[in-house]
């Protein structure tokens, strides 16, 4: 299972609190109630690149690998909300 993190072809210097601030500001800016396709596929990109950037292994004394799983948690939400096309609720789809 860990052997899967250790992403030898990422930014070592890339941190966990930078990956969380990203994910939230990306998440606040672009997933919240008002919403587009457009913006929800180029927020799942961006989540991408941040997953090959990210380095979850080299960062354990620093929540590393909790903090790939909020990334993954948040592409699962993306995913979602692209499945789901129709507004619901308070929650618009453009």
């Amino acid at each position: 299972y860990f052997s899967a993190l250790a992403n030898p072809n990422g930014d070592r210097m890339f941190t966990p609190s930078q990956v969380l601030a990203e994910i939230r500001k990306q998440m606040s800016s672009f997933a919240n109630v008002y919403r587009t396709t457009e913006n929800l596929m180029a927020v799942q990109r961006h989540f991408q690149a941040l997953e090959r950037q990210f380095v979850p292994l080299a960062h354990l004394a620093y929540q590393g690998i909790e903090i790939y799983h909020a990334l993954k948690t948040a592409q699962c939400v993306i995913a979602a909300m692209l499945a789901r096309a129709q507004s619901l609720g308070a929650h618009y789809r453009a």
